[in-house]
């Protein structure tokens, strides 16, 4: 950061040397925005209070609810694995089970992960 402000004001004076200071101020803000998406990852796994439940249904689960409905996992609504509200170990084809509560019920939903 001290080398980045030496030059801008050396820079200033000489209006020859202007790629040089932008090529100083794109790896600053590069540095600064990786920190904060570095930071943002590890409070993703926090989940918000207005956030609804999501839970990840095993193998017996998926097929009583595909029986029961009488679809097959590529007829339900998909869900994108990059996510954030997702439980961790979630993969592709995974079924969730989404829970909202909306007044005094609650509302459930299934969601096939892509």
């Amino acid at each position: 950061m001290l080398v980045y402000i030496n030059l801008y004001l050396t820079i200033k004076k000489r209006k020859v040397f202007k790629p040089i200071l932008s090529f100083f101020y794109y790896w600053t803000v590069v540095k600064a925005e990786s920190k904060c998406y570095s930071s943002l990852a590890s409070e993703t796994s926090k989940m918000h209070i207005l956030q609804p439940k999501h839970s990840k249904l095993n193998e017996k689960d998926v097929e009583e609810l595909l029986q029961k409905l009488n679809l097959s996992k590529s007829q339900l609504p998909k869900i994108l694995s990059s996510d954030v509200a997702l439980p961790e170990g979630c993969d592709i084809g995974t079924v969730v089970k989404i829970e909202r509560k909306e007044g005094d019920k609650t509302n459930v939903y299934y969601r096939v992960v892509v």
